[in-house]
């Protein structure tokens, strides 16, 4: 798979890439980090999840932010039903792992609604919620879909 993506890149940028493609209009081609779809039950309706992962290091957050550009790419399927009859959601996910107890920071993207003018604006910060990953197995039931797992963050969003 790796070489029909690099023949497939140069092929559309002929070996090379314009300066327009490289960072200059801040592009965003797409880069779904986390897909999860399960059909659900007759009681439980299906989910169709997409997520955008950013990892913070033990020395903080030195990677790439969130872009205007990939969060507008993550809402504008938020609230739609895909084949299958599932509602799509998508989230931003903060990886805190080099801290004693890790977490994931889960904050849901919004629908756009032409008010956006920066990455944050796509995010519903008011529905963010701390999953540990080791304790309780937090982040997996909450991804398996207990709504019931979690807190409030104390602390504001780093990689935003």
């Amino acid at each position: 798979m790796e070489n029909f993506n690099k023949q497939q890149y140069e092929l559309f940028f002929g070996g090379s890439v314009s300066k327009y493609f490289n960072g200059h209009l801040d592009l965003y081609i797409g880069d779904k980090d986390f897909i999860f779809a399960d059909k659900g039950t007759d009681l439980i309706p299906g989910v169709n999840m997409t997520a955008e992962i950013k990892t913070v290091g033990i020395k903080g957050f030195d990677g790439k932010k969130l872009t205007l550009n990939q969060a507008r790419e993550y809402s504008s399927t938020v609230g739609l039903i895909d084949n299958l009859g599932r509602t799509m959601v998508s989230y931003l996910f903060e990886y805190h792992k080099e801290v004693k107890k890790p977490y994931v920071i889960v904050t849901p993207f919004i629908r756009d609604n032409g008010t956006q003018k920066r990455a944050v604006d796509y995010l519903d910060l008011n529905r963010s919620i701390m999953l540990y990953v080791d304790i309780n197995d937090q982040f997996c039931k909450w991804i398996s879909g207990d709504r019931y797992v979690g807190v409030k963050p104390k602390n504001p969003l780093v990689t935003v």
